[in-house]
Formats: structure tokens, C-alpha cells, sequence
């Protein structure tokens, strides 16, 4: 055997890591792919698909649906898909969805995830920081701020998620991790990561996939580094139909779990909300374009958690 001197031993070593990041990145795009087909797929609607779809940079995302609007959160939840859908909230069948929410925003008594999501979503539209309203809502956000757990829809009760919605609010009003309530924000949000990586609702309960994929959201927003491997344990919760469960016991229903999903590809795209337009990503050498049904050859019995193997098939649509 020949024996490797200092370089060669480097450059064995720089090749293996190469490789070793490679089939990652191979892996992770799968599984993108996969979860893109899954939401592609019809009964697997929810408005929030379209920032997936859009984070994706894949446009033959599904046809608009209204959203129903019955919470303020669903007001925000509506603009920000039409926008990622490319569509006029201000003008949405006849609608002006952005007075409409401005209007509901007014309430000092709404729940604090309303304030959040109305700030992204105003933000998302066009509106200027300083504008009356989103400074209302940052203030209300401020004003309820847990020190020790963040924010929660009732101050009372914080939570990771509605946490992780603060501090995307927050940022997307210009506020840094220079800020004193970002820095306190995130502290409270890496509170809530378990042992074993992932992230959960409140300290007493599991770790879950749409835990996962908001503190992911909101770090990224932040610039933030993952105290520990969170999407490691958001990809294992991936199913074998491309899906997202919300644990690894529990997958929901349908319309959950595509929201579920959607939330895990935004994560995984490095993105937070308001969505972005992003990159297309790179598809099977034999099947380009966003594939209509999915394939997997399984390795071994390692499935799905990490020792997949996977083949896309495209097909074309009728």
C-alpha cells in the first residue's frame, strides 16, 4: 500500500470531505424536489405553497385559491401568498386586502402573532417603515415582549414560533441583532431547542417539524447560526411520499401537513417570510424541470433518514 505523504494526505482528506458534502447537497436537493412534487400534487393545497413554490424559483406553482379569512393572521397569510403568486393584494377580486388589514391591525387588543404577521405582511406590500400602522404594531410587539421565553399570541403564554414571527417582524422593520429586543428574542428562541437538535412549541413538549422550520426562518432572517443541527432533524421528518410530518408519530392531515411542508421548504431555502424569489434547484441530470411524480430507490435501511438513494421521474403534464 502506498503510504501518503503530508499532501497527498490532504488532498485525500479535501477530496473525501468534497464528496462527503457533494452527496449532502445531492441528498438535501432530493428532497426538495420531493417535497415540491408532493405540494404539486392535487389536494395538497395551502396558501402558504406559493412562498415554497417562489423560494424555489419555480413558477408552475398551483392555481390561486381564495384564503379564508376569518383571524387577522389570515389577512397577512392571504397578502403574502398573493405576492409570491405575483398577484395585486390591493387588488385581489375586488378586494383591497391591505386597507382591509391596516383597518384590523388598528385594535389594541388582538392577539401579538396578528401584529407580527401584519408587519410582515404591509412590509411585504410596500410599506414604509415609518408608516403609523407598523409602527403601532411594533410597539404592541415590544411592549409584550417575555425577556426569558419571547412572545407569544397571549404574552402570557410565549412560545418558539410566535417568537420566531416577532423577531422576522422586527427585522424586516430594520431592527439588528444590535437591538437589545433581537438579542433578548433570540436567546428566548434557541431556549426552545432540544437535545436533540430540533425545536419545540414550549420547553415541555417535543420537538416538531414546523418548530423547526420557523426558528430556522427566523434565524436566517437574522444572520443567525443553528446552535446545533436543526435541519438535520427537520429533514428527518421527511416522509417517503416527499412530505413533512409535523413529528415523527404524528403526520396530520392533509391540509396541515402541505402547510407543514411549505414551511420546511422556505427553511430549507435559507429564506424566512416575506418569500423571495430564489434559485430553480438543480434537478436530476435525467429529469429536469419540476418532476410530476417521485421515484425513490431505497439504500439499505436507512430510507429516508439520510441513506436514501433517491430517482426522480418526470412526467410531462397532459
Amino acid at each position: 500500500m502506498k503510504k501518503l505523504n503530508r499532501r497527498g494526505f490532504l488532498a485525500a482528506a479535501g477530496a473525501g470531505l468534497l464528496a462527503s458534502k457533494t452527496a449532502k447537497a445531492q441528498e438535501l436537493r432530493a428532497r426538495i424536489w420531493a417535497a415540491l412534487n408532493y405540494l404539486s400534487l392535487p389536494g395538497n393545497f395551502s396558501p402558504w405553497c406559493f412562498g415554497a413554490f417562489q423560494v424555489n424559483g419555480v413558477s408552475s406553482s398551483p392555481p390561486w385559491s381564495e384564503v379564508p379569512l376569518f383571524e387577522v393572521s389570515n389577512w397577512a397569510r392571504a397578502i403574502l401568498a398573493a405576492l409570491a403568486k405575483g398577484l395585486d393584494p390591493a387588488n385581489l377580486s375586488g378586494r383591497n386586502l391591505v386597507s382591509e388589514l391596516m383597518a384590523l391591525l388598528a385594535s389594541p387588543s388582538l392577539p401579538q402573532n396578528a401584529y407580527a404577521w401584519g408587519i410582515v405582511a404591509l412590509r411585504a406590500a410596500g410599506m414604509p417603515v415609518n408608516h403609523p400602522t407598523l409602527i403601532d404594531c411594533r410597539d404592541r410587539l415590544l411592549g409584550n415582549q417575555d425577556e426569558n421565553l419571547g412572545w407569544g399570541a397571549d404574552p402570557a403564554l410565549p412560545n418558539s414560533n410566535d417568537t420566531a414571527a416577532a423577531l422576522i417582524a422586527l427585522a424586516d422593520l430594520g431592527l439588528t441583532t444590535d437591538a437589545l429586543a433581537i438579542q433578548n428574542g433570540a436567546v428566548a428562541l434557541y431556549s426552545y431547542q432540544t437535545p436533540g437538535g430540533g425545536f419545540a412549541l414550549a420547553p415541555d413538549l417535543e420537538a416538531d417539524a414546523c418548530s423547526d422550520a420557523w426558528a430556522i426562518a427566523a434565524l436566517n432572517r437574522l444572520g443567525l447560526g443553528l446552535n446545533g443541527d436543526a435541519i438535520s432533524h427537520l429533514i428527518s421528518l421527511q416522509a417517503l411520499d416527499g412530505s413533512f410530518n409535523f413529528q415523527a408519530d404524528q403526520d396530520g392531515q392533509s391540509t396541515f401537513r402541505a402547510t407543514t411542508t411549505a414551511y420546511a421548504l422556505v427553511a430549507l431555502a435559507e429564506q424566512a417570510w416575506p418569500t423571495q424569489t430564489g434559485a430553480n434547484p438543480p434537478s436530476d441530470p435525467e429529469s429536469p424541470g419540476l418532476p410530476l411524480r417521485l421515484g425513490a430507490v431505497l439504500a439499505g435501511a436507512g430510507a429516508i433518514s439520510g441513506l436514501a438513494v433517491w430517482r426522480l421521474n418526470r412526467f410531462n403534464r397532459d
